[in-house]
């Protein structure tokens, strides 16, 4: 594995206006795209689509639109597409859905023959530059501009998903309705995120966790009984009292305030409740399930084990690799079943 640092090209700088996106991303360790002398290239909703890099840091560029809008509006629909393939492949992605604006002069730089960006100049037959940026950063490209881009990283080769299957399984989750809907579900976008992150983890355990925080993420408030909520009304009311009574007690003011605060969450029904009905509604809707009931309370055991690992510490290897795995196939399935209810939008 070797460091690079360099600068490189950035943009077409023909001056004929128009913009493309350029999004890196990284696939999870010893996950690799199947490049051609690391670049590949296809054709996907009438756009071109270029992938070059080798393992661990790729560079996606998406080119040929009319407007930095246009850009934006469509680059909604690719994290969406990222999303779906990673759903559904035994690995995970990390991209920033956060755009850096591209640093523009404000005058035209010229770069005289002793500058060290002359190389890419004359290359490009360019005797100006107009501004930069960094390959690391997702950005909205005006390739009309004469730019440099920089890019630092580690390199290792190894070879792994095809990059037809990538497009494939890419037109599938962008051939939705509305799949810019996904990317603007704030709540399903932390939680595909935060399931990906679970293939970078380096051991079960942390993977274990991660996973089922996913379902957590994704569990609903629900309200409890009112015969629950009237109870709880009244340990709440005798707390605040006891509050009053202890009122010069600063140490015992705070415990009040912390029970009461503890209390209140009793409102609701447990997380636990949460992620069992969630998986019992959604996963029937999945052709492969045939016992939704079952799967989730199935998971809320696995909630059990995650509550005695966090609190305890001790949990036996081989029931933390085994719920692990578990998870790595429930937890993608309902994913996708909540992809396609936002994609197909309201």
């Amino acid at each position: 594995m070797g460091t690079i640092f360099s600068v490189g090209p950035g943009s077409k700088g023909d001056r004929t206006p128009s913009y493309s996106i350029h999004l890196p991303f990284t696939l999870s360790p010893d996950r690799t795209l199947k490049l051609e002398e690391g670049f590949g290239s296809f054709e996907l909703l009438g756009r071109q689509w270029e992938v070059q890099g080798e393992e661990p840091k790729y560079f996606l560029r998406i080119r040929s639109f009319d407007s930095e809008g246009a850009a934006a509006t469509f680059f909604e629909r690719v994290q969406a597409g990222f999303y779906w393939v990673g759903l559904n492949s035994s690995f995970g992605f990390r991209f920033s859905a956060n755009v850096v604006p591209v640093v523009l002069f404000d005058q035209p730089t010229p770069v005289s023959e002793e500058s060290p960006f002359a190389p890419i100049a004359n290359k490009r037959g360019w005797s100006e530059i107009d501004g930069h940026y960094e390959a690391s950063q997702t950005a909205i490209v005006p390739e009309h501009k004469r730019l440099t881009v920089f890019s630092a990283g580690s390199v290792r080769a190894r070879m792994d998903m095809p990059l037809s299957l990538f497009a494939e399984r890419m037109s599938a989750g962008m051939s939705a309705e509305r799949p810019e809907l996904v990317s603007r579900s704030r709540k399903l976008r932390l939680a595909c995120e935060v399931f990906f992150s679970s293939h970078f983890e380096s051991t079960p355990t942390a993977s274990f966790l991660t996973r089922i925080t996913t379902m957590e993420i994704l569990a609903a408030d629900i309200e409890a009984s009112t015969p629950t909520q009237k109870l709880v009304s009244q340990f709440v009311a005798d707390a605040q009292n006891a509050k009053i009574e202890h009122k010069k007690d600063v140490e015992v003011l705070r415990d009040f305030e912390s029970l009461i605060s503890r209390l209140n969450y009793l409102r609701n029904r447990s997380i636990k409740s949460g992620i069992r009905e969630l998986l019992a509604d959604k996963l029937k809707t999945d052709p492969e399930i045939k016992e939704p009931a079952e799967v989730a309370k199935e998971v809320s055991r696995l909630y059990d084990l995650r509550s005695a690992l966090v609190h305890t510490g001790e949990v036996e290897p081989k029931s933390i690799e085994n719920a692990n795995n578990r998870l790595q196939d429930i937890v993608p399935r309902i994913l996708r079943v909540l992809y396609r209810e936002a994609a197909d939008g309201p």
